[in-house]
């Protein structure tokens, strides 16, 4: 069982936030890979934010969030 740092399971969408600090080495990194497998094998969509753009362009970050969630919705429905 993986845990994910943002998850809408109805929407089957895992935000990631990639950090420096907790994924650049590469064991992080292959570790990161095989979760990313997983989850898109189980159907889940997953999108990466990097740290900075969380702090520093919130309304941005926001915005593709939401967007990614009405066309999954939108598909989802369909």
């Amino acid at each position: 069982m993986w845990e994910a740092d943002f998850l809408w399971p109805e929407y089957r969408l895992v935000v990631e936030v990639q950090s420096t600090k907790f994924h650049a080495t590469s064991q992080r990194m292959a570790r990161d890979s095989i979760k990313e497998g997983e989850l898109m094998s189980a159907g889940y969509l997953v999108l990466h934010v990097v740290d900075r753009h969380i702090v520093h362009e919130p309304k941005r970050v926001a915005g593709l969030v939401a967007g990614v969630l009405r066309q999954r919705g939108a598909s989802l429905r369909s």
